[in-house]
């Protein structure tokens, strides 16, 4: 495993606090998938941290976002722990298990984390009833944004893309805009916009900008989302507040 170089891509005084958080026994939950790595480092909250291994890429869930200390305190627990879990190591164990064994891991995992109840759900009706039922927890922000993209992805292996893809980004622009903006959890709403995008393209034309318009206008307060937005050949209306 080729470990990016730390100096080379971060500052001094940022990999010092990172070093300071690795050494504080911050990093949990690490594992490398291929080329990518995550892991949840505590800061002032939990943050998610992933590095891609094969451009060196970083990206964190804190404000600075990228190249911060959470990324150092990972890359140094990477240099320094041997015994890194790998999805490879895990797919072998469960490889190992009967299928009772499977269904007991599973009833333990589902009982302490009840949000991963929702990879249960196989229908578009149960997806509806989560989108609706969404919680959402300011001080648990990271775990509210996997449930979101959770559900974003459950939505993808269903049927009824277009409709739950609309109803799950509308609800999360509720959030949104009850918070006053919350940049953590726009990269989730930006894959929305664009699936909501992509997938509008089945309708007829008429529809498909009717559906445009209503985004364009839902988002005129925070037009950067427009730029997710494909609008090409729909002669959309714009129009911003001052």
């Amino acid at each position: 495993m080729k470990i990016p170089g730390i100096k080379n891509n971060f500052g001094e005084a940022v990999e010092e606090r990172g070093l300071d958080y690795y050494k504080e026994g911050r990093v949990k939950n690490l594992i490398v998938d291929g080329d990518v790595v995550k892991a949840t480092v505590i800061g002032n909250r939990k943050y998610r941290v992933t590095i891609d291994l094969s451009n060196d890429l970083f990206k964190c869930t804190c404000p600075c976002n990228f190249n911060c200390k959470h990324a150092v305190a990972v890359l140094y627990e990477l240099r320094e722990n041997p015994n890194i879990e790998t999805a490879d190591n895990l797919n072998a164990q469960l490889a190992k298990k009967s299928k009772e064994e499977l269904i007991f891991v599973l009833q333990k995992i589902l009982v302490s984390e009840p949000r991963f109840r929702k990879l249960l759900i196989d229908s578009s009706k149960d997806i509806k009833k989560a989108v609706v039922s969404l919680d959402f927890e300011e001080d648990e922000i990271d775990d509210s944004i996997e449930e979101i993209d959770e559900l974003h992805e459950l939505i993808l292996k269903n049927k009824d893309k277009l409709d739950n893809l609309v109803l799950l980004f509308k609800k999360c622009f509720e959030i949104y805009e009850d918070y006053g903006g919350l940049e953590e959890m726009e990269d989730s709403m930006f894959n929305m916009l664009e699936q909501i995008s992509k997938e509008s393209k089945k309708l007829p034309k008429k529809n498909r900008k009717e559906l445009i318009q209503e985004f364009v206008d839902l988002t005129s307060n925070f037009d950067f989302f427009h730029d997710s937005i494909d609008d090409k050949g729909l002669n959309i209306r714009y129009s911003y507040n001052t």
